[in-house]
C-alpha cells in the first residue's frame, strides 16, 4: 500500500530518486558526514543491608546530555536513577 506504479504515494518519488535521495550519487557527498562527540556521566553504588539483602544504587546520564549511540536510531533516555533491592535465600 505504500508504493503504486513504482512511485512512493506518500513523496511521488520513483525507486531511483528516493535512493539518490538518501543515499547520494558518486557526484553528491555523504549523508551525514560526522558523528558529534558526547560525555556521559553516571554513578553507581551498592551495599548489604544484612548478608541476604543487598541494595544498589545507579543513577545514569545525570547531564541529561542529548546522544545517540552511532547506527543504534535510539536516543538517550534522558536522566534515570534506578534503585536494586537483591534477596539471597
Amino acid at each position: 500500500g505504500l508504493v503504486q506504479n513504482g512511485i512512493l504515494l506518500q513523496t511521488g518519488e520513483t525507486l531511483a530518486q528516493v535512493q539518490n535521495r538518501v543515499l547520494g550519487t558518486a557526484t553528491t557527498g555523504q549523508l551525514f558526514t560526522n558523528q558529534p562527540g558526547y560525555a556521559v556521566v553516571g554513578l553507581r553504588a551498592g551495599f548489604d543491608l544484612t548478608p541476604q539483602v543487598g541494595v544498589a544504587v545507579m543513577a545514569e546520564n545525570l547531564g541529561d546530555v542529548n546522544y545517540r549511540h552511532y547506527g543504534s536510531g535510539v536516543d538517550a533516555p534522558g536522566a534515570n536513577v534506578l534503585v536494586r533491592l537483591r534477596i539471597r535465600y
